[in-house]
């Protein structure tokens, strides 16, 4: 499993690192995370071999692509007078849960089995993206970007 996401990440470390993103999106984040969803779900239900190791590897590539484009578009979201503080209390919040998330994963799996707990973790994962590719942030994110003449944050002038 490891080495899977280990190929995709490479695979989009090397792309990256030829290619230049000049305008990210989080639209490009979120098609990067329906992707790692619906991988997810094809994991849990898919039984060859070789397919699972692929949809791995795409799993892989869609984090390289959400680690590369997220960090850009989070600088133009969060204002910059608290943008600090707002990465730091996401990078407390994300490594406090892990091992918790972690637990609860290992008590589920042995109720529930892998497989559902693979399926059911995709299909959270889209219903999310789905959710949050209509939030205002997001939806008005082009416009707010367009008009920001000096690059800089979304709201600094609000």
């Amino acid at each position: 499993m490891t080495a899977g996401l280990a190929v995709g990440g490479a695979i989009s470390a090397v792309f990256f690192s030829m290619v230049v993103i000049k305008r990210p999106t989080p639209r490009m984040t979120f098609f990067a995370n329906m992707a790692e969803g619906l991988m997810l779900v094809g994991v849990g239900i898919w039984r060859g071999l070789w397919g699972i190791i692929v949809m791995l590897a795409v799993i892989g590539v869609s984090e390289g692509v959400v680690n590369t484009i997220a960090p850009s578009v989070n600088r133009t979201i969060i204002p910059r007078r608290i943008f600090g503080r707002v990465i730091s209390f996401m990078i407390v919040l994300m490594s406090a849960s892990e091992p918790l998330a972690k637990a609860a994963a290992g008590w589920v799996i042995g109720r529930a089995g892998v497989s559902r707990v693979l399926v059911w973790g995709g299909v959270i994962e889209i219903l999310v993206v789905a959710i949050a590719f209509f939030l205002a942030p997001v939806r008005n994110y082009a416009r707010a970007v367009n008009s920001d003449k000096d690059g800089g944050c979304l709201r600094d002038g609000q």
